[in-house]
């Protein structure tokens, strides 16, 4: 198939083959039986370099857990193009560190006026490749549901049209058990009736079948790794089940 691929896109296009994608933008890429598999360490010690960390202390998780960022900390201000710099590197490491995307939104919010705390966390960001409380709980995760219910019923309706008939309702895992029953309760009452009405639509689809949202304990909710600080025990066991892996540990199991 993949032949016959080539052959026709070269009927069509002037086009070279050059055998198997291995460097693209920064990023490496090998293939193997075992998948495909995506790293950025040629970048990531550029960046390093760039900000005299090469000999820097290893830092377990991305983020104290602990910390909390603050627009104005009453911290020394540092230079904002440094700071830019760090920031926009670090945002494209998460390519191939989903893990470190959380942590990395964090710092970004702070590109104005950033100050040495600011400038600290994102460097610890960056430390593991060595070796808002500015600013409206259940409700939260209720409309994080019906914007994850909005992509579900995006991805049925593309997977109908390839040809992929969806039966069974898509499962969305929330470890909020209270909004679960909100997006199960047809009746407006004092707790949501205050919610704008665009965000029931998780309701209606609940009702038709179209999705259904299923409680996961936060302790197994791995969407947590994108969405806070974790303790350095939750961070390694989350990474590990999004399938990012050092090399090395990779090329011991390949072994």
């Amino acid at each position: 198939m993949v032949t016959e691929f080539k052959q026709g896109m070269k009927m069509a296009f002037e086009m070279t083959d050059m055998g198997f994608l291995c460097y693209f933008l920064g990023l490496e890429i090998e293939q193997s039986m075992k998948g495909i598999f995506l790293s950025q360490q040629k970048y990531a010690h550029t960046l390093l370099d760039r900000f005299g960390m090469k000999k820097c202390k290893e830092e377990n998780t991305p983020m104290n857990c602990n910390e909390k960022l603050l627009v104005d900390d009453g911290a020394d201000k540092v230079n904002e193009e440094v700071y830019l710099s760090l920031a926009g590197g670090l945002i494209y490491l998460t390519h191939s560190r989903p893990d470190l995307a959380f942590a990395v939104s964090l710092v970004s919010r702070f590109m104005q006026q950033p100050s040495k705390i600011h400038f600290g966390a994102a460097k610890r960001i960056l430390s593991d490749w060595a070796s808002c409380v500015d600013d409206r709980k259940s409700l939260s995760a209720y409309i994080s549901a019906t914007g994850a219910t909005c992509q579900a019923i995006w991805l049925r309706r593309s997977l109908e049209e390839l040809g992929f008939k969806q039966e069974d309702p898509t499962v969305i895992y929330c470890d909020n058990k209270s909004a679960i029953n909100l997006s199960k309760n047809p009746i407006l009452h004092s707790r949501s009736k205050h919610i704008e009405l665009r965000y029931h639509f998780i309701r209606e689809m609940v009702t038709k079948k179209q999705v259904s949202l299923e409680y996961c304990s936060t302790h197994h909710q791995l969407a947590d790794v994108l969405t806070k600080a974790l303790s350095m025990e939750k961070f390694v066991y989350f990474r590990h089940k999004l399938g990012v892996m050092k090399l090395e540990s990779r090329r011991d199991d390949e072994e």
